[in-house]
């Protein structure tokens, strides 16, 4: 629906009466004054009234129209902010259906890195358990040489006897 703004003219119509009443006013004491004006000067005057009165007109036909498309827009602006408003609404109903699955995915990931957190220690405790100190390796090391040497001698001997 398309309003129209209205300019009241009666103040424009009130301003054109004091200008030619002012107008008029002047030519008098002028008159008196110099003892009479020319017809052709009280015609150049009167026309420079005309021109000033159509200029108003045209001035005060433009702002109406001015005022006319402001009204168009606002209008349009109007319509504009409620269709924004609609959607903000839209979307805050979205925001609020999406806020579960926020939640779940927070709880989800927390319990993934207790979960990670909880293999890690095992791996460290696993690695320490299987990690066997230097010294008790150089122990190992010694008792596995000691256990060749052994087996070698024994196979030796055995030789030995099959031999003899």
């Amino acid at each position: 629906m398309k309003k129209r703004f209205h300019v009241d003219p009666m103040p424009f119509e009130r301003r054109v009466e004091v200008f030619v009443r002012h107008n008029d006013d002047h030519l008098a004491h002028q008159q008196t004054v110099e003892g009479g004006i020319s017809l052709e000067e009280k015609t150049s005057r009167m026309e420079s009234v005309t021109k000033s009165i159509a200029n108003q007109l045209v001035i005060q036909i433009e702002i109406q129209a001015r005022l006319s498309d402001a009204g168009t827009q606002v209008e349009t602006l109007k319509k504009c902010r409620c269709e924004l408003l609609e959607e903000l609404s839209h979307l805050k109903d979205r925001l609020k259906e999406l806020e579960p699955t926020l939640h779940d995915l927070q709880s989800q990931e927390a319990n993934s890195i207790a979960d990670l957190s909880t293999i890690k220690l095992r791996e460290q405790k696993l690695r320490a358990m299987t990690v066997i100190p230097a010294e008790k390796l150089e122990i190992v090391e010694s008792f596995k040489s000691h256990l060749t040497q052994r087996l070698q001698t024994s196979k030796c001997l055995t030789g030995l006897t099959l031999i003899a």
